[in-house]
């Protein structure tokens, strides 16, 4: 048992450190970053850009860059095969996105990807949809901004492995559907930095060339000064940085694998030398035995490798074991790692797994085989004793230290664990479903939904509850940029939907009320508890919620909630549903 979560833990970092190397040529693929500068200095550099951004890298640096592509992944999670709905990540794409990334394409040319209605299928989504048949030419549905539009599917690439920092694209959709259902201003310096983009350079060194020069050529030449002055953005700081490594200056992900490797090498070591101390605990009775093979000739090196062969025995018996449970525990495996077994094992990562079990077999076969193969010949005349058994207290101590250790750590996981389950964050969201789709008419849907006799409540917001985006920055009476909190649309039954706890104030009643939290109160600095106050192109704070907390952040954000009845606007329906959860969620979906 000790090898077997030694190897899952290790199998998981070397997964952790293997993220995006799968990319052809990934040194050479850099991520363009932007950080927006106001009067407080530049904020924090974040992988979203002006449209044009990565066009004019390659436009005044044609030496030094290979290719690059901007692509939005924004964008609706579904696609429509006649009456079939069909789910999955989508980016839409300018047509150098399969070149620059080093996608593998499996059929098509990559090329196809600037026209307008095309659409490229990774391999096992492409399977989803048509099965076998062969998926080029044929028409798909996509939604986009309250439109449908006719997509032609022009080819299929290999399906992205797990390990990538970036989301496992099912369909790039051309950029030419977004020029369709965009305005002027969607590809221009004024679009706001809603997009992400990617640089193939010729030599990975160049980088600072790049990073040393743009800025100055950006700022003299393209940013609308006057454009973004209004929300006192004075400037933008564009900076390449390298894909490969990226994921691993993710401060959770680091945290995690620091914690992973510490509990792995904490049990290994401590299974190891239970196996040493158990090998040795039986040095009096196998000394006589060890002293008549040297009588018949055995050698030192014979007793040492001995002693090694049976350490290699018990190993192998351990990974068939081992084996026997990871075939029969998969699942639960792949939960709780949230990895594929062959994400796991793939042949890149088998050196952890390998370097655990020779950890395991040096140092529980090399001990004892030394110890053994010291043993005199002189021993089978007479009697082995032991003599002084100080030798043992430090595998002692090593075997209680590691078992306190880990006990502990499983302590402050268990409480963790607790507090992350009962934690309140202020709202109720048991048993609830969701999904974006857009039924026509909103409020008859919810009608329709109430009525089901496995729904117990149902109701419409903008986004799902838990997630919120930041569209409209709030400013002060003169007009001025002040911050831009999250935000999210809620219907009129929305509010007691879910739950909601008041701090102060009522729920809103009536179009121009919102909700806002105490971090939105104290960002305004209103000396009052906010209801009442007119925020300026967003409505009356008509009361302040106790706590809404995200899943994404320990603390809250300043967070607003706004009384939405468009229905264009209250795009995403959410049910409670009664017991069974899991049998009527299934009813629901096929109904």
């Amino acid at each position: 048992m000790g090898l077997f979560i030694s190897i899952i833990l290790f199998a998981r970092v070397a997964f952790e450190l293997s993220y995006d190397n799968f990319y052809k040529d990934a040194d050479r693929l850099f991520l363009v970053n932007t950080a927006w500068v106001s009067d407080k200095g530049a904020g924090n550099s974040e992988p979203y850009v002006i449209y044009p951004t990565a066009a004019t890298i390659a436009h005044h640096f044609p030496e030094l860059v290979e290719s690059q592509t901007t692509f939005s992944d924004f964008a609706p999670s579904v696609v429509m095969h006649g009456s079939r709905k069909h789910k999955g990540s989508f980016v839409i794409a300018d047509s150098l996105y399969l070149q620059t990334m080093g996608l593998q394409l499996l059929q098509g040319n990559a090329q196809d990807l600037g026209t307008p209605e095309a659409v490229f299928l990774s391999q096992s989504f492409a399977r989803e949809i048509f099965g076998s048949e062969d998926p080029r030419g044929k028409r798909l549905t996509y939604p986009l901004w309250g439109k449908d539009y006719s997509l032609t599917v022009k080819g299929i690439f290999a399906d992205i492995p797990e390990n990538t920092s970036l989301q496992r694209t099912a369909g790039i959709v051309s950029m030419g559907v977004m020029a369709r259902a965009g305005n002027p201003r969607t590809f221009s310096w004024a679009s706001g930095g809603n997009y992400r983009a990617f640089v193939r350079l010729k030599h990975k060194e160049d980088v600072s060339i790049i990073n040393g020069k743009i800025n100055s050529i950006i700022e003299s030449k393209y940013f609308p000064k006057d454009h973004y002055g209004e929300m006192k953005i004075s400037g933008i700081e564009v900076s390449l940085a390298p894909l490969l490594g990226s994921h691993l200056e993710n401060a959770n992900v680091a945290r995690m694998i620091r914690i992973m490797i510490l509990l792995g090498f904490a049990l290994l070591l401590t299974a190891t030398l239970n196996y040493v101390l158990i090998s040795l605990s039986s040095l009096s009775q196998r000394a006589k035995a060890v002293g008549i093979h040297k009588c018949n000739g055995a050698g030192t090196a014979s007793i040492f490798g001995m002693f090694l062969w049976e350490t290699a025995f018990i190993i192998g018996i351990s990974l068939l074991l081992i084996t026997f449970i990871i075939l029969n525990f998969s699942e639960k495996i792949e939960e709780l790692t949230q990895t594929s077994l062959e994400g796991l094992f793939s042949l890149q990562n088998l050196w952890a797994p390998v370097s655990v079990v020779l950890f395991l077999f040096i140092i529980g076969g090399f001990l004892p085989g030394l110890m053994f193969s010291s043993i005199p010949v002189t021993q089978v005349f007479k009697r082995y004793t032991e003599g002084k058994k100080r030798w043992k207290y430090p595998l002692l101590f090593f075997q209680f230290g590691g078992a306190a250790f880990l006990v502990g750590i499983m302590c402050v996981v268990f409480t963790q664990y607790q507090y992350l389950l009962t934690k309140d964050l202020g709202y109720d969201m048991k048993h609830i479903a969701f999904t974006y789709h857009s039924f026509g008419n909103t409020e008859n849907a919810v009608s329709n939904l109430r009525n089901l006799s496995y729904v117990e409540d149902a109701a419409a917001s903008g986004m799902v509850m838990t997630e919120s985006r930041s569209p409209q920055p709030v400013k002060d009476a003169g007009g001025n940029y002040l911050f831009s909190p999250r935000m999210n649309w809620f219907s009129k039954d929305f509010f007691s939907f879910i739950g909601l706890h008041l701090k102060d104030g009522h729920m809103p009643t009536a179009p121009g009320q919102t909700l806002v939290n105490d971090a939105f109160v104290k960002k305004m600095g209103w000396s009052s508890n906010g209801v009442g106050e007119v925020v300026p192109e967003h409505g009356t704070v008509s009361g302040v919620i106790e706590g809404y907390y995200f899943l994404d952040v320990a603390e809250m954000p300043p967070f607003e909630i706004k009384y939405e009845v468009d229905e264009s606007e209250t795009g995403c329906m959410h049910v409670r549903l009664k017991e069974p959860v899991e049998d009527n969620l299934q009813r629901l979906n096929t109904k």
